[in-house]
């Protein structure tokens, strides 16, 4: 029978607290292109550890403020970050611009849906008819290359 204080994957409230300042203060001044040059390379904070940190009260708000301090990096025109790297991360990093991106799609999805909702019925029987026989042809074709394949071997 195990015994004795239970095991803590994460640290104590007021470590959290100066790891957070630290935290925020160490991305003011190396602008890291993400937080796992902090936590992982300089504190040696394993992935588990660092998950747990960051969805604990006392650390929350630190974590949001060096996301932002980050994100400036992917925002800045004369940032050496390649362009397509910055677009892909803005959504990490900008919980605001993924909502909006997020709802946009939903928003533009319910369109077409509701552009589905009004096709003749006949219509979509044709166009079903039509997947099925391009996917009855793209079987032959892939049974045609494969004994190609045999005859050739």
């Amino acid at each position: 029978m195990a015994g004795g204080r239970p095991r803590t994957v994460c640290p104590e409230k007021e470590e959290l607290i100066n790891l957070g300042e630290e935290m925020v203060k160490w991305c003011s001044e190396n602008k890291p292109l993400h937080l796992c040059e902090w936590y992982s390379i300089k504190e040696d904070i394993t992935d588990n550890v660092w998950d747990t940190m960051r969805k604990r009260e006392e650390f929350v708000h630190y974590y949001r403020k060096a996301l932002k301090i980050v994100g400036l990096e992917y925002l800045d025109k004369d940032s050496s970050v390649d362009r397509t790297i910055k677009d892909r991360w803005q959504r990490v990093y900008f919980k605001d611009l993924k909502e909006e991106e997020d709802e946009t799609a939903k928003y533009l999805q319910s369109l077409k849906l509701d552009d589905l909702e009004k096709l003749d019925p006949e219509y979509i029987a044709r166009l079903e008819q039509m997947m099925i026989q391009m996917r009855n042809n793209q079987s032959v074709n892939k049974d045609l290359t494969n004994n190609n394949a045999e005859t050739k071997s």
